[in-house]
Parts: structure tokens; sequence; C-alpha cells
């Protein structure tokens, strides 16, 4: 195989998009952390299409049985359009013959945000009454809010007290730095997780290390 090539992969450019959204935060310009988790999500949604675009110029080479098993599997989930979840569970085992644990702090980061981002993207508009100390929001919605809080990722305490959401739930999200950080540190920690389960083989470097994103965390 030639090197005139290029790949137009998605989490790469996601990513940028999510930084970019970063920097309008952090410069104080407009609270944004909302918009950066929808496009951490996307870029965490494109990953597993990514790496099969990308098994699929190498594929005629000698390739490991995990990675042969992961190309075959992908392309599988991808036609039964598979949701997210389901997808990093079997692309880890197809990748390592083990089960991912879904109780680990990575699996379950994954789920909390694309949990997050479906329900910024499929909002559905309410009519909420101050109750003190209640959450006039819908159960789901509700068991959202409180996972968020228990991660620890946004400023305020949802669960002790849930009648200071007086407003659009999603400025909770849009407020707080901290769960800026920790939207792009999930696809960054994911990206290298799954990068670490890849087996050994000499077109691991070459090819397979294009996933991680060559821009530095902190820069477009």
């Amino acid at each position: 195989m030639g090197n005139s090539f290029s790949l137009d992969l998605g989490v790469t450019d996601l990513l940028r998009r999510a930084k970019l959204m970063r920097q309008i935060h952090l410069a104080r310009q407009y609270p944004s952390g909302a918009s950066v988790a929808v496009f951490s999500a996307l870029a965490l949604e494109a990953y597993p299409n990514d790496l099969l675009l990308i098994i699929d110029q190498i594929k005629d080479h000698e390739l490991p049985e995990g990675v042969s098993e992961a190309h075959f599997i992908l392309k599988q989930l991808e036609n039964d359009r598979a949701q997210l979840k389901i997808k990093y569970s079997l692309l880890y085992y197809a990748l390592t013959g083990s089960a991912l644990d879904k109780g680990s702090q990575i699996f379950q980061d994954i789920a909390l945000l694309t949990d997050i981002r479906n329900q910024i993207v499929h909002f559905k508009p309410t009519v909420s009454e101050f109750i003190p100390g209640e959450m006039d929001r819908s159960e789901a919605l509700k068991k959202l809010l409180h996972r968020v809080t228990r991660r620890g990722i946004i400023d305020r305490d949802l669960v002790n007290e849930p009648d200071i959401l007086t407003q659009t739930w999603t400025m909770v999200l849009d407020e707080s730095d901290t769960f800026v950080e920790w939207a792009l540190d999930v696809v960054y920690n994911t990206i290298k997780f799954y990068h670490e389960a890849i087996p050994s083989f000499p077109l691991k470097d070459s090819f397979l290390s294009i996933m991680i994103p060559k821009l530095p965390r902190n820069q477009l």
C-alpha cells in the first residue's frame, strides 16, 4: 500500500470542535459545557467507525486475530445500527478475548457521556414547578442528573439540593469548568484505553496510532 492516501476521520474533526467550544467557555465568552459534551460524545461515537475505516486500509496485511475479529464485529454492528455502549463492549471483547467490566470507570464514563448527549440532542420541553426539596423533572432526567452529581463533574449537588435547579437543566453542564474538562477527558481516555487493548503487530504504530489525536489536548 502506497502513501498517497488520506483518511478523513471523525474523531479528529469532532474533537477539534469540542476543544473550540472549550476555548469559548474558558474565555468566559459563553458558558458552553453542554456543547463541549455533545461534540465530545460525537467524537466517542465516531471512534469505532474510524477504527473500522483504518483496519479496512490494512486488512490485506497479516493482522492479529483480535484485529481481524474487531473488523468483522464492527462491520456487523454498524449494519445492525447497534447502540454505542454495545459497540464498545463487543469491540473490547474482540480485541482482547475478555469481557469489558461494565462497572469500570472507563465504561461508566462512556455510558454517562452518551446518555448526557442523548438527553441534550433529544431535548424535551417541559413545564416545571418549584417545589421546595424536590426536583420537578422527569424520572429519567432526575436519574441522569443524580449520576452526574455523584460523579462529581458539576459544581452543584442536585442529590441533596434538588430544588436549586430552577432553570433549563443543561445550565448545570454549561456553567461547570469541571464538566468541560471531564467530557474531553472521556474521549482521550477511551481512545488511549482501546489503543492499548489492540494487540501488537508491525502496522499498529504506523497506522492505528493515527487514532490517537495528534494535537495536544489543550490545542486546536
